[in-house]
């Protein structure tokens, strides 16, 4: 069973406890982002987030007909 994110409190806490977290450069990194400045926890997570640098699918695609292996 996965934590307990039934509330914004508990979603804080699952957060704040989360061995690693994985973050992206999409707008979903930008909105969670915001909600972590918004609880005050960006520095308390900082050490422990890794960020997932999106790609376009075209870049992928390009990459693949280049004969090079997709990042």
């Amino acid at each position: 069973m996965g934590p307990d994110i039934s509330s914004e409190e508990a979603l804080r806490r699952a957060v704040l406890a989360a061995r690693d977290l994985s973050d992206s450069t999409g707008p979903s990194g930008g909105a969670l982002a915001q909600l972590f400045a918004r609880w005050g926890i960006t520095d308390a997570i900082a050490a422990r987030a890794l960020l997932a640098f999106m790609r376009s699918t075209e870049a992928a695609q390009a990459q693949y007909r280049q004969g090079m292996e997709p990042a």
